[in-house]
């Protein structure tokens, strides 16, 4: 994993290169280690290292990118001819801003001059990078078991590592960032059930990777002879994962510029309820169960964001261009130029309440416990309408307990329409959305979800 001095010397190297008036650069990379296993056996150890660099140039008022995996001189210089061949064919864009400088870059850890990763950060991601293979075999080894003492079999992986994102542009503009990164996921099958679960945290010491494959576990014994679930609308107790595969329908929707366009079920409505008054969703990258880097596309500060305070559509997030459109700072949440886009929320946090799952049970005469969704894809976005499954542990819950499985079902179920439903909030967790966003979600319980 390349250094902060490392990062930024490769990042003005590329951009000393272009012959164009303006140019940014971005480097990511990646420092993966993972421990896969099947059917109750360990099959794989890898290690792999991954680094690439982005550059936009800009020719007056035309721009073009272009991104290559490799960093020997000879790519890098084959990257700057490829986008400024991409720029001189590009149509003009009218509205297209200069890159920022400092003078546009608010305070904010990690963007500058140059500002180092703190302390906190810095340790994660050499806990991280340090991981012997033996420890994380012991681990899964430990989950193993669990699985093969209820008769299961067990599949998943286990992953260590650190995450480096650098940015970069010819009016001095330089932002960095690591940050650990390890990951476990458990899948527990019998002959006719499953049941998974799955822990993040940035070093494996904060990863609760036996308490995961107990989960698991339990979910694959509770969830054998499943019986049908009628269609219709049903109570639903939605565990965390569950809550982010659907919340992440809706982060596009708060960007600016799908406002303005009309694309967004905020159309009309910013200002407005739009949410039961237990809802209250922001976008904050510094969130202590939230991960990745604090600088967006364009290397501004990503800013805290109140999308939605106790049900009332409060705010949207700006890139450059929206911002400058609508005559306000930009938040900090523009995406890689050129995009379509402009802005979308990427570390939403949904704000938790004090019931637990099994209060939530407890109080439930009839409804359905889900463990997440599967093969999720939207349907109507003026009103968030999703369709997908339920997959890896499907209950019936009645009289306040867990009387047996069901089957996995297919729902089509507006998460505007849910949000207006929620009856109980659990604490929050971490969880990775569908898309790799990372989130922090709680527990709920809501009325009137629709299965198929």
């Amino acid at each position: 994993m390349l250094a902060l001095d490392a990062s930024r010397a490769l990042l003005e190297q590329v951009l000393r290169r272009t012959q164009a008036d303006e140019a940014e650069a971005t480097l990511s990379g990646l420092r993966q280690d993972l421990t896969r296993f099947a059917e109750n056996s360990i099959h794989q150890n890898v290690s792999e290292e991954n680094v690439s660099v982005s550059l936009r140039v800009v020719f007056g008022r035309r721009t073009g990118r272009a991104t290559t995996g490799r960093i020997d001189s000879g790519s890098l210089a084959r990257l700057v001819e490829a986008a400024e061949a991409i720029a001189r064919l590009a149509p003009e864009d009218p509205d297209l801003l200069p890159v920022p400088d400092l003078a546009e870059v608010a305070a904010g850890v990690g963007v500058g001059a140059g500002v180092a990763a703190d302390a906190a950060s810095a340790a994660a991601v050499q806990a991280a990078e340090d991981v012997e293979p033996v420890e994380r075999a012991r681990r899964v080894g430990e989950a193993i078991e669990l699985a093969r003492a209820s008769d299961l079999t067990a599949a998943g992986f286990l992953t260590t590592g650190a995450q480096l994102l650098a940015h970069a542009n010819t009016r001095g503009l330089f932002a960095h960032q690591a940050w650990g990164r390890t990951a476990f996921s458990m899948t527990a099958t019998g002959a006719d059930s499953t049941g998974w679960a799955t822990e993040m945290s940035p070093d494996l010491e904060g990863l609760p990777v036996r308490d995961a494959a107990e989960r698991a576990v339990r979910k694959a014994v509770l969830g054998r002879a499943p019986d049908t679930l009628p269609p219709g609308e049903h109570t639903v107790l939605l565990e965390p994962a569950a809550v982010g595969d659907l919340l992440e329908f809706l982060l596009a929707g708060f960007g600016a510029r799908q406002v303005a366009e009309k694309q967004s079920f905020l159309t009309g409505r910013v200002g407005s309820r739009v949410f039961g008054e237990n809802i209250t969703l922001t976008d904050d990258a510094r969130h202590p169960l939230q991960s990745g880097p604090v600088f967006d596309g364009e290397g501004l500060p990503r800013e805290r964001v109140s999308l939605v305070s106790r049900g009332v559509a409060e705010g949207l997030v700006y890139d450059r261009r929206g911002a400058r459109t609508a005559g306000v700072r930009p938040t900090g949440h523009g995406l890689p130029l050129p995009n379509t886009l402009g802005s979308m929320p990427q570390n939403p946090v949904l704000a938790g309440g004090e019931t637990s799952l099994d209060r939530m049970l407890a109080s439930t005469r009839r409804g359905v416990l889900v463990t997440r969704c599967w093969y999720n894809r939207l349907v109507e976005p003026m009103q968030v309408v999703v369709t997908g499954m339920t997959r890896d542990g499907t209950f019936r819950v009645e009289d306040g307990r867990v009387v047996g499985a069901v089957k996995n079902v297919r729902f089509n179920q507006s998460v505007v329409a849910l949000l207006n439903r929620v009856i109980a909030l659990g604490p929050v967790a971490r969880v990775l959305g569908g898309d790799g966003l990372p989130a922090v979600c709680p527990s709920l319980l809501a009325e009137g979800f629709r299965f198929a």
